[in-house]
């Protein structure tokens, strides 16, 4: 690629966020990978400027980020966690929830691809990066609405034992034969995150079937507070369950959805025995 245009775009980036960790050889080598991954992109073949105009400082930042830059996070939060925060809570219709679903977000925003790097760095320049952000937080409201009813009624049935026809006993154990190891290692990792408190309230509600006003009475607290808690306890488990099952397993959307509704039928995989203090 001809480097004037290139060069141009480094300088406004450096410009406008300073020293990123990276040179415009890298760069450069950065626009010529979108160009290969979005052959709509064909302008960066061809040495024509015009994205690279519109959204360079953009292309600049999430590159920095791309690359586990530590100022280049600072920045990039500095200047877009609150308008993720505000997308988060309108998509959400709830405050907690939008809390939630911002820290869903970001993490997802770091967390490598299946080449290794930060997902921020799929970023092509084709809009904004704002713009990218609001569909991104669009999308991602509707995955996690899906994700978190699945996986927030399994800790309300664990205790149960449906009476599961023929067809759906066969589709669990399919699914338990391909994804078991997974799905036992993701729960075992996402409550070995919890506190001694946090495991306590949950087995007390979910284990003991003790009921939420008796609970804040025991902790001298109000029952909304106890509610609330468990909420985000086990938002926080959904979150680290998908997290482990996709940076450790690299298992795909569907396979993950799958995963999920399988923890939600299968009596097999009981959340309770794993927070039970070791005897």
């Amino acid at each position: 690629m001809p480097t004037d245009g290139i060069e141009a775009a480094f300088a406004a980036g450096h410009g406008k966020y300073g020293y990123l960790h990276f040179s415009s050889n890298d760069f450069a080598s950065h626009l010529q990978a979108i160009a290969n991954r979005n052959r709509s992109l064909p302008c960066l073949d061809r040495g024509q400027t015009q994205p690279l105009d519109a959204h360079s400082t953009d292309l600049y930042l999430t590159l920095g980020c791309a690359r586990r830059s530590p100022r280049a996070w600072r920045l990039f939060s500095n200047e877009f966690y609150d308008y993720i925060a505000r997308l988060a809570v309108a998509a959400t219709k709830s405050s907690d929830e939008g809390a939630e679903l911002t820290e869903c977000v970001v993490v997802s925003l770091y967390m490598p691809d299946r080449r290794g790097q930060c997902r921020i760095g799929l970023y092509d320049g084709r809009c904004t990066l704002a713009t990218w952000l609001r569909v991104l937080v669009s999308r991602r409201a509707i995955t996690e609405h899906r994700r978190k009813r699945l996986l927030s009624a399994s800790l309300e049935i664990l205790n149960e034992h449906p009476d599961e026809s023929a067809h759906v006993k066969i589709d669990s154990e399919l699914r338990a034969s391909r994804y078991g190891d997974a799905v036992q290692r993701a729960l075992h990792k996402a409550c070995e995150q919890l506190s001694p408190h946090e495991r306590t309230l949950l087995l007390l509600r979910f284990g003991a079937a003790v009921k939420q006003q008796d609970i804040a009475s025991r902790f001298s607290v109000h029952p909304s507070n106890v509610s609330r808690e468990i909420k985000k306890i086990c938002a926080r488990l959904r979150t680290a369950v998908i997290r482990v099952l996709d940076t450790e397993f690299h298992l795909t959307d569907s396979a993950i959805e799958e995963c999920l509704t399988d923890i939600v039928e299968n009596p097999a995989y009981s959340v309770l025995t794993l927070l039970e203090p070791e005897s």
